[in-house]
């Protein structure tokens, strides 16, 4: 069961970074998707059946974020940002995590930013309400040997 109030803020605060990035360089693009993927990735077709995926994009055209920051960007109070708290992106990690989804990012400096949840069939989602764990700390990225990063349920690959 998917906490909704939980997942406007998520989407909220992704939207609200890519306004705050097209901002910064004077305008540009920002388009959010919604569409389903198959349940198993490696077939075009998309499932009927109760196992399709859910995937939700926030894509900008702003200055995209450098490869040394990718790693970080999911860290509690890492920001780039002058008047930033650096808890904007760990507080989506955290909700997409509670809710059995991962989030995945695209970017590279001067080309856009595109963050995509894939959310598991609600079937097999977990209730967030009973998978919350306080007082766990979000857990730390891990280098891949490509130069991309596993954050918690993220994988950047450059």
């Amino acid at each position: 069961m998917a906490d909704e109030s939980q997942l406007r803020q998520a989407l909220l605060n992704l939207v609200r970074n890519a306004r705050e990035a097209l901002e910064g360089q004077g305008g540009g693009r920002l388009r959010v998707v919604v569409d389903g993927a198959p349940a198993n990735p490696g077939s075009a077709e998309p499932s009927n059946g109760g196992d399709a995926t859910v995937r939700l994009s926030v894509e900008d055209s702003g200055p995209g974020i450098p490869r040394e920051h990718i790693g970080k960007i999911f860290d509690p109070f890492f920001s780039t940002k002058a008047k930033g708290t650096g808890l904007g992106l760990a507080l989506v990690q955290q909700i997409v995590l509670e809710h059995g989804a991962r989030i995945d990012v695209d970017s590279d400096a001067g080309s856009g930013t595109r963050f995509v949840i894939t959310f598991p069939s609600p079937a097999t989602a977990p209730d967030p309400r009973r998978s919350a764990m306080p007082g766990v700390d979000a857990v730390a990225p891990r280098p891949l040997p490509n130069g991309g990063v596993v954050s918690g349920g993220a994988r950047s690959v450059p």
